[in-house]
């Protein structure tokens, strides 16, 4: 019985923990937010990228495109809809 006890315990730690994980990711970069002053340096939201972004690759084709001598690729982030950032450094 104190195993029982034990596992539904260590299973809602690791349930919080996550949750916790969830919540943290999703406001490191929120979606509604276009204001550059708040991103890591380098990056900048991509303006002509639309939809989710699932691949580094079509992000950066979109980044290239947009601004060729400013940015050197595009990276996806964020979560649960990933967006389209270009880096310029």
């Amino acid at each position: 019985m104190e195993t029982s006890r034990r596992s539904h315990y260590a299973g809602g730690v690791v349930v919080v923990l996550l949750l916790l994980v969830v919540v943290v990711t999703g406001r490191e970069f929120n979606s509604n937010s276009t204001d550059d002053s708040k991103l890591p340096p380098c990056y900048h939201w991509s303006r002509d990228f639309k939809g989710t972004c699932l691949g580094d690759k079509i992000c950066t084709n979109v980044c290239l495109h947009q601004d060729p001598y400013n940015f050197i690729r595009g990276k996806c982030r964020g979560f649960p809809a990933g967006k389209c950032f270009c880096l310029s450094c």
